[in-house]
């Protein structure tokens, strides 16, 4: 038995499944669309729930994007650095599948807020330097709304 594809079981926006998210992927990038990825997660008693979004956007746009998530649903984290590093490689994973097929890097949106009156201020430095030094443009809140799409589907 195969481990999982990065690349299974996502949703388009809409919530219909995508069969082949490879080729969206190709194709969204050859019609020049800059890609961003971001996860988000919220836990629910013993269940933490996580979301990957993989956005496409035209390059000057200000609004508007295509948007397809990928939920799962995994045991509570032991604490919040653990957690906020569990999205951070999720979206450094899905970027290296994003990479493979485009020959070219996303940016990454983290869930992290760099004002220190939020606890995961206190991650800032350290998770975007991570993302970093995979080589990848991270950019984090108030700017991570890719992060903040996947929100809406946790």
């Amino acid at each position: 038995m195969t481990a999982p594809s990065l690349l299974d079981n996502w949703s388009s926006l809409s919530g219909e499944p995508v069969v082949n998210l490879a080729e969206v992927v190709w194709r969204y990038s050859r019609a020049g669309l800059n890609i961003t990825v971001g996860t988000d997660s919220k836990t629910y008693g013993s269940l933490t729930t996580m979301v990957t979004a993989l956005c496409f956007r035209e390059v000057e746009a200000r609004n508007g994007v295509i948007v397809f998530y990928k939920r799962d649903i995994v045991p509570r984290f032991s604490g919040l650095r653990d957690q906020l590093y569990e999205e951070t490689m999720r979206s450094i994973a899905l970027a290296g599948e994003v990479t493979r097929l485009t020959g070219s890097p996303p940016n990454i949106h983290v869930d992290i807020n760099p004002k220190q009156d939020y606890k995961s201020n206190r991650y800032h430095d350290e998770i975007m330097g991570v993302v970093m030094g995979c080589n990848y443009n991270p950019s984090s809140k108030p700017d991570a709304w890719a992060a903040d799409i996947a929100d809406m589907f946790t």
